[in-house]
C-alpha cells in the first residue's frame, strides 16, 4: 500500500515502521505459488533486522509441495505450517497453545491438521479493524472451493478438492460489505468446476447484488471451462474479471507441462469472455520450451 503512493520506497523502510509501530509477536505470511520463496526470504529477513524476537509464520498453498525447503530457501522463517487452522489457533490461544494446532519449537515443519470445519468459518472478522485503520481501498478475499483436479504438472495445488458451504460463503461476503468492501476476489484457483455448486453460488451472487448492489468480484479458471453460459452467469452475479492460465502461445509448450489445453482454446476464451462483457487477465509463464 505505501509503495503504491511511493513506487521508490524501499520495502524495508516500510517493514521497519510496521514492525516499531505495531510491535507484533507474530508475523504471518503467505507462500501463494513456488517463486514467491525469495520475497518470503526478503519480508522475514526485513523482520528479523528490525527485531529479532518477532516470530515469523509462513502458510499458504505451496506449503504442502516446499514443506520444509521453505527453511533452507527462506532461513529467517522460524515456523512452516499448511493449514488454515494456524490462524484461528493464534487468534484464540497464541504461539504457547499446549496440545493445540501448531508447533512452537524453532524451525519445526507443521503436521496438516482438519480444515473441514475451518472452511466454513472465517477468522478475517478479528482483522477487519486492522484494514479499516489504512488509507487505502481493499480486495475482500472469498475463497468457495479449495484444490484442483486437473494435475498440472507445474503446479502445487492440490487435487483434493474441499468445498465451502455457499452460505457460509455468503455470510462473509455479507460482513465484508458492511466494513464497506465493495470489490471482492474469489481465490478458487478452478472456478466452475463444480458446475452445480457454482450455480448455487453465482444464483446467490445475484440474490446479494438485490441488497448490495455495489457487490462486484474477479474470478480465476480454466480456458476449457469458461464456456458462453458460464460468462454470461458471472457477468449477471457481478463479475467484472476473469483470470486465464493461459500459460504460453505455444500448443506444445502446454503439452509438455500437462495444461491439457490448446491455443486455439486460449484465444475461443478469450474471445468468450471479451463478447460477454468480462475484462480479461491472463497468467503467462515465459522461458518454457518450444515457445
Amino acid at each position: 500500500w505505501e509503495m503504491d503512493k511511493n513506487p521508490n520506497i524501499d520495502y524495508r523502510e516500510i517493514i521497519s515502521k510496521e514492525i516499531r509501530d505495531y510491535q507484533p509477536n507474530v508475523v504471518l505470511t503467505s507462500v501463494f505459488a513456488q517463486s514467491m520463496t525469495d520475497t518470503i526470504d526478503q519480508i522475514s529477513t526485513a523482520v528479523k533486522e528490525e527485531d529479532s524476537k518477532v516470530h515469523v509464520i509462513v502458510g499458504g498453498q505451496a506449503i504442502p509441495h516446499l514443506k520444509r525447503h521453505v527453511f533452507n530457501l527462506s532461513p529467517n522463517v522460524d515456523t512452516v505450517c499448511d493449514d488454515v487452522s494456524l490462524l484461528e489457533g493464534i487468534v484464540k490461544g497464541g504461539l504457547n497453545k499446549k496440545g493445540g494446532l501448531f508447533l512452537d519449537s524453532r524451525k519445526k515443519a507443521i503436521p496438516s491438521f482438519p480444515t473441514s470445519r475451518l472452511f466454513n468459518t472465517f477468522p478475517v472478522r478479528e482483522f477487519v479493524d486492522f484494514y479499516n485503520k489504512r488509507d487505502t481501498s481493499v480486495y475482500g478475499y472469498l475463497q468457495n472451493q479449495q484444490g484442483c483436479t486437473f494435475g498440472c504438472n507445474f503446479c502445487a495445488v492440490p487435487r483434493t478438492i474441499s468445498e465451502r458451504q455457499v452460505e457460509s460463503t455468503i455470510e462473509e461476503a455479507k460482513y465484508l460489505l458492511n466494513q464497506g468492501i465493495e470489490r471482492f476476489y474469489l481465490v478458487d484457483l478452478t472456478f466452475g468446476l463444480n458446475r452445480r455448486k457454482t450455480n448455487d453460488l453465482l444464483n446467490a451472487f445475484r440474490e446479494l447484488r438485490q441488497d448490495y448492489p455495489q457487490f462486484s468480484f474477479r474470478a480465476i479458471t480454466r480456458v476449457d471451462i469458461l464456456e458462453d453460459k458460464l460468462c454470461k452467469d458471472l457477468k449477471e452475479a457481478g463479475c467484472y474479471e476473469v483470470g486465464l492460465g493461459v500459460e504460453t502461445s505455444s500448443t506444445n509448450a502446454l503439452r509438455i507441462i500437462g495444461k491439457r489445453t490448446t491455443r486455439e482454446k486460449n484465444l475461443e476464451a478469450i474471445t468468450t469472455a471479451t463478447e460477454n462483457g468480462l475484462a480479461v487477465r491472463l497468467f503467462i509463464m515465459l522461458g518454457l520450451e518450444d515457445e
